[in-house]
Formats: structure tokens, C-alpha cells, sequence
């Protein structure tokens, strides 16, 4: 037996590099905990006005939460990290939609003929934005006890929701008449 059979012989498959999914299992207490740190970097460099690190931050969080690496892990992962890394992966698609919330509000308020129209178009297209990236977000999203734990992503979530509401009172002529 030469010394190259002899070493194949001892070697287990995983040895040889043939590992599996079942080979890569990180424990879910383990893989939550980086899930969470990636959150937390991303609400420092937010609250620090690194928008360019918290962009990268909410992507590498959306990564590890992908569904190929989600497999990974023991356990079901809760939904609100998803969520959380997606407001702040979508901040400047928020931003803009706010701006055009409150530039129709402004028409809205302003008694000149057309000035109705201009803020109905302005809330059409943050509307459209913001059903682009946050389709479906409403107030029965529950974070859990996350909202304690992530304040920063909590408070951007809830923003989100509330200018959807917003939007649709404006958009279904339930806003109270300018004074």
C-alpha cells in the first residue's frame, strides 16, 4: 500500500472536503447572536450618520439571512430581522417617499388652482415608491420584544408604516380638509 492509500484510507469523507449542509450546521443560539451584532452595527453606524456602513451592514444582514444560508442553521429565525434589515437596506427609497409626502402636503395646503392636483401626483409617486420596497408592511407587524432590543430599526419600521398610513388617507380623500 503506498503512503497516498494509506492517507485516503484513514480520511472520512468530510476529512476529504466532500462537506454538506448537514456538516455546516451552526447552532441557532450562535447564528441568531451574529444576525443580532450585524443589526447592531447597522443602528450605530445609522445613529452616527454612516448611512454608506449601515447600507453595508443591511446588506450583509440580508446575506446571512438568505434563504441558502438560513439553511445553515438549527431552528426557525424569527421574521422581524428581515424586516429590519430591509428598512434600513431601503432608507433612501423611505427618505424620498417622505419628502414627497410632505411636498403634497404643502400643495394640499396652498389655495391656488391645481395645487390639489400637484399634491396628488406628489403622493402617487411616493405611494409607488413605497410600495416598491415596503409592500405589505402595516401596523400587525409584531417585532416581539425586538423593538426593545433594536430601538433604532424598531423606530424606522414604525415610520415606514406610518407614512403608508399616511399616504393611503391622503390618496382615499380621508385627509381632513386644508385650514
Amino acid at each position: 500500500m503506498t503512503s497516498s492509500e494509506k492517507t485516503e484510507a484513514k480520511c472520512s469523507p468530510s476529512d476529504r472536503g466532500d462537506a454538506t449542509a448537514k456538516d455546516l450546521v451552526v447552532p441557532l443560539p450562535e447564528y441568531l447572536r451574529e444576525v443580532s451584532a450585524i443589526l447592531q452595527r447597522a443602528e450605530e453606524a445609522y445613529t452616527q450618520g454612516n448611512l454608506a456602513q449601515c447600507l453595508q451592514s443591511a446588506d450583509e444582514g440580508l446575506t446571512v439571512l438568505s434563504p441558502s444560508m438560513a439553511k445553515l442553521c438549527q431552528g426557525p429565525i424569527p421574521g422581524h430581522y428581515a424586516v429590519l434589515f430591509h428598512c434600513f437596506r431601503h432608507l433612501e427609497v423611505f427618505r424620498t417617499a417622505l419628502a414627497l409626502y410632505k411636498q403634497g402636503l404643502l400643495f394640499y395646503r396652498r389655495p391656488e388652482s391645481g395645487a390639489n392636483l400637484r399634491a396628488h401626483q406628489h403622493w402617487e409617486e411616493a405611494w409607488r415608491l413605497v410600495e416598491t420596497q415596503f409592500s405589505g408592511y402595516d401596523e400587525r407587524m409584531t417585532l416581539g420584544g425586538a423593538h426593545y432590543d433594536f430601538p433604532v430599526a424598531g423606530r424606522i419600521l414604525r415610520s415606514v408604516i406610518r407614512l403608508r398610513e399616511k399616504l393611503q388617507e391622503c390618496l382615499n380623500g380621508t385627509l381632513p380638509p386644508p385650514s
